[in-house]
């Protein structure tokens, strides 16, 4: 079974769609390309330090992010189906320095993993609708009861980093 089929939203998955005012091809690229990904991923205020960046099915991203107490919390994405201008899909875990997966850093038993898909549909007018799809993968009941409470606090999250995307995306358009 794929895990992209398309399903309805359900009680254990974060769903957000956001329409960004940029066309698809820019907004996959700022996917796509190390240097862009590496200037809106994540929380304001946190930079990120790519330890590696390989945009591709069987590839990864490893990431690093700067905390403002001095530590450095690592992530990675291995990316499964890259679909080119409409989806994005990977694994997203928490990680060591070196890349290996770990725990995340902070209060309850959450999933080693995390399964992320970014669509985007064209919306007209150069416009492109993001739909963000998070489930958690694999879970023992106690890892998905953590997801489902933490929900709220990753849309947040997903929210903010996203609005950094935005902010990118206004840039380049301005620009050009």
């Amino acid at each position: 079974m794929n895990p992209f089929t398309p399903t309805p939203p359900t009680a254990e998955e974060l769903l957000i769609t956001r329409t960004l005012k940029a066309p698809r091809p820019v907004v996959f690229r700022a996917f796509a390309e190390r240097e862009q990904l590496e200037a809106w991923w994540g929380p304001k205020g946190f930079p990120l330090e790519v330890r590696h960046f390989d945009f591709r099915p069987g590839g990864r991203f490893h990431y690093g992010m700067h905390m403002p107490d001095g530590s450095i919390m690592w992530g990675k994405f291995d990316y499964l189906e890259i679909d080119e201008p409409q989806k994005i899909g990977f694994i997203n875990s928490f990680s060591d320095e070196a890349g290996g997966t770990t725990r995340a850093p902070f209060e309850g038993i959450w999933p080693l993993e995390m399964l992320n898909e970014f669509t985007l549909a064209e919306a007209g007018d150069n416009q492109t609708l993001l739909t963000l799809r998070v489930k958690a993968l694999n879970a023992s009941p106690e890892e998905q009861a953590t997801f489902n409470e933490g929900v709220a606090d990753m849309r947040e999250g997903f929210n903010g980093t996203i609005d950094s995307l935005v902010e990118l995306l206004e840039k380049a358009t301005t620009t050009r």
